[in-house]
Protein backbone atom coordinates (compact mmCIF):
# COMPACT_ATOMS: atom_id res chain seq x y z
CA UNK A 1 0.00 0.00 0.00
CA UNK A 2 0.93 3.53 -0.93
CA UNK A 3 1.54 6.07 1.84
CA UNK A 4 0.93 9.75 1.20
CA UNK A 5 4.42 11.53 1.11
CA UNK A 6 4.39 14.67 3.55
CA UNK A 7 5.05 18.25 2.47
CA UNK A 8 7.17 20.34 3.78
CA UNK A 9 6.18 22.99 6.16
CA UNK A 10 4.73 26.29 4.31
CA UNK A 11 4.58 24.55 0.91
CA UNK A 12 0.90 25.25 -0.16
CA UNK A 13 -0.90 21.96 -1.95
CA UNK A 14 -1.09 22.59 -5.80
CA UNK A 15 -4.07 21.54 -7.96
CA UNK A 16 -1.40 19.92 -10.95
CA UNK A 17 1.23 19.79 -11.54
CA UNK A 18 3.02 23.19 -11.88
CA UNK A 19 -0.03 25.20 -12.33
CA UNK A 20 0.57 27.19 -9.22
CA UNK A 21 -3.16 27.06 -8.51
CA UNK A 22 -4.18 28.82 -12.13
CA UNK A 23 -7.38 26.87 -13.04
CA UNK A 24 -8.14 26.65 -17.28
CA UNK A 25 -11.14 29.08 -16.36
CA UNK A 26 -9.28 31.84 -15.58
CA UNK A 27 -6.63 31.79 -18.17
CA UNK A 28 -9.64 31.74 -20.84
CA UNK A 29 -11.68 34.74 -18.85
CA UNK A 30 -7.94 36.11 -19.94
CA UNK A 31 -8.10 35.57 -23.37
CA UNK A 32 -11.72 36.74 -23.76
CA UNK A 33 -11.24 39.78 -21.97
CA UNK A 34 -8.06 40.31 -24.83
CA UNK A 35 -10.04 40.30 -27.84
CA UNK A 36 -12.99 42.30 -26.28
CA UNK A 37 -10.35 45.24 -26.44
CA UNK A 38 -9.08 44.72 -29.83
CA UNK A 39 -11.11 46.75 -33.15
CA UNK A 40 -12.15 43.84 -35.88
CA UNK A 41 -14.00 44.42 -38.86
CA UNK A 42 -16.25 42.03 -41.22
CA UNK A 43 -14.39 40.68 -43.76
CA UNK A 44 -14.71 42.03 -47.66
CA UNK A 45 -15.24 38.69 -48.87
CA UNK A 46 -18.59 38.22 -46.51
CA UNK A 47 -21.77 39.32 -47.67
CA UNK A 48 -24.97 39.05 -44.82
CA UNK A 49 -27.96 38.19 -45.47
CA UNK A 50 -30.91 38.89 -43.32
CA UNK A 51 -33.06 36.11 -42.14
CA UNK A 52 -35.68 35.84 -39.33
CA UNK A 53 -33.39 33.80 -37.21
CA UNK A 54 -30.59 36.46 -37.59
CA UNK A 55 -28.50 35.91 -40.50
CA UNK A 56 -26.61 34.11 -42.82
CA UNK A 57 -23.01 34.73 -43.70
CA UNK A 58 -21.37 33.69 -46.76
CA UNK A 59 -17.56 34.13 -47.52
CA UNK A 60 -17.02 34.07 -51.13
CA UNK A 61 -13.56 33.56 -51.06
CA UNK A 62 -13.35 30.24 -49.02
CA UNK A 63 -17.44 29.09 -49.73
CA UNK A 64 -18.24 29.17 -46.80
CA UNK A 65 -21.81 29.55 -45.17
CA UNK A 66 -22.47 30.14 -41.44
CA UNK A 67 -25.67 30.88 -40.00
CA UNK A 68 -25.97 33.80 -37.17
CA UNK A 69 -28.77 32.78 -35.37
CA UNK A 70 -29.34 35.54 -32.75
CA UNK A 71 -29.83 39.04 -33.78
CA UNK A 72 -28.04 40.28 -31.18
CA UNK A 73 -25.13 39.12 -32.81
CA UNK A 74 -25.98 40.19 -36.44
CA UNK A 75 -25.89 43.67 -34.50
CA UNK A 76 -22.20 43.41 -32.95
CA UNK A 77 -20.95 41.83 -36.34
CA UNK A 78 -22.36 44.78 -38.09
CA UNK A 79 -21.11 47.13 -35.79
CA UNK A 80 -17.52 46.06 -35.96
CA UNK A 81 -16.58 47.72 -38.70
CA UNK A 82 -17.87 51.12 -36.47
CA UNK A 83 -17.02 50.86 -33.13
CA UNK A 84 -13.36 51.11 -31.50
CA UNK A 85 -12.83 47.56 -30.18
CA UNK A 86 -15.75 44.57 -30.28
CA UNK A 87 -16.37 45.58 -25.96
CA UNK A 88 -17.89 48.68 -27.48
CA UNK A 89 -19.40 47.02 -30.24
CA UNK A 90 -21.32 44.39 -27.56
CA UNK A 91 -22.26 47.52 -25.91
CA UNK A 92 -23.91 49.42 -28.94
CA UNK A 93 -25.70 46.45 -29.88
CA UNK A 94 -27.30 45.84 -26.20
CA UNK A 95 -25.42 43.18 -25.28
CA UNK A 96 -25.14 42.90 -21.40
CA UNK A 97 -21.67 42.57 -20.02
CA UNK A 98 -22.55 39.30 -18.46
CA UNK A 99 -22.99 37.70 -21.92
CA UNK A 100 -19.74 38.73 -23.54
CA UNK A 101 -17.57 36.08 -22.98
CA UNK A 102 -19.98 33.78 -24.77
CA UNK A 103 -20.41 36.55 -27.88
CA UNK A 104 -16.61 36.43 -27.67
CA UNK A 105 -16.50 33.08 -27.91
CA UNK A 106 -18.79 33.53 -31.32
CA UNK A 107 -17.08 35.90 -32.38
CA UNK A 108 -13.82 33.29 -32.23
CA UNK A 109 -15.30 30.73 -33.87
CA UNK A 110 -16.37 33.72 -36.68
CA UNK A 111 -12.51 34.71 -36.93
CA UNK A 112 -11.36 30.81 -37.53
CA UNK A 113 -13.28 31.13 -40.41
CA UNK A 114 -12.25 34.36 -41.92
CA UNK A 115 -15.90 36.21 -41.25
CA UNK A 116 -14.52 38.71 -39.10
CA UNK A 117 -10.74 39.79 -39.09
CA UNK A 118 -8.92 42.14 -36.88
CA UNK A 119 -8.71 45.43 -38.24
CA UNK A 120 -4.77 46.24 -38.21
CA UNK A 121 -4.96 49.78 -38.76
CA UNK A 122 -7.23 49.98 -35.98
CA UNK A 123 -9.43 52.89 -37.40
CA UNK A 124 -13.17 52.60 -37.11
CA UNK A 125 -15.10 53.13 -41.07
CA UNK A 126 -16.52 56.42 -39.56
CA UNK A 127 -13.14 57.85 -38.93
CA UNK A 128 -12.03 56.54 -42.55
CA UNK A 129 -14.99 58.13 -44.64
CA UNK A 130 -13.85 61.41 -42.46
Amino acid sequence: MHEPRERAPGRARRRGPHRGGLDRRHVRRLLMDALLGEPWTLSPSVALRPEPFGALAYHFGNRKLTFLKRPELVAVVRGLAAAPDVRTALENAGVPASQHPAYAAALRGLAATDMIRPRPDGATAEEKSA
